[in-house]
Order: C-alpha cells, then structure tokens, then sequence
C-alpha cells in the first residue's frame, strides 16, 4: 500500500484508489504503520494533481484520525448512501 502511495506522487497527475478504507483501517493496519500511512497522505500538498478515492461503508464510524486528514486535505468529501 504505501508503495502505491509513493508511486502516486511520483507520477502526477494520478488517482489514488482505496476501496475498503475503514477495514484497511481496522484490521490490517497496525499502529506504526497507521502512523506511516497518515505521513505518507499529509505529505501531499492540497494543491497537487492527485485525487484520492475511497470507500468506507460508515462514514461515522471512521477514526477521527482519517477524518482529519480527509476533511483537512479534500476540497470535497461525499457521503454517497445506496
């Protein structure tokens, strides 16, 4: 995973595709590399061509965490419902 996020800043314009956000968060993620991945995102500036896409099933249920560096960084943030 954070090889792709390094190589989507390398390569601008890119898009930065994350399905399953919240899970990644969850259960694979351990502590340190949270950590690294919150890093690795708030090393992006807000003006550069990357467009970050993900998915979490239930927005309220995300970590304040994400939420900051979502809310912080994005221009627009939507909350899609099926």
């Amino acid at each position: 995973m954070f090889h792709i996020i390094q190589e989507a800043k390398r390569t601008v314009p890119s898009v930065l595709y994350i399905p399953h956000l919240l899970r990644l968060w969850r259960n694979v993620l351990s502590i340190p590399q949270r950590e690294a991945f919150m890093a690795l995102l708030s090393e992006i500036a807000p003006t550069a061509p990357l467009i970050i896409i993900a998915f979490t099933g239930m927005y309220g249920l995300m970590f304040k965490e994400l939420k900051f560096i979502f809310s912080k960084k994005a221009t627009k943030i939507d909350k899609i419902f099926g």
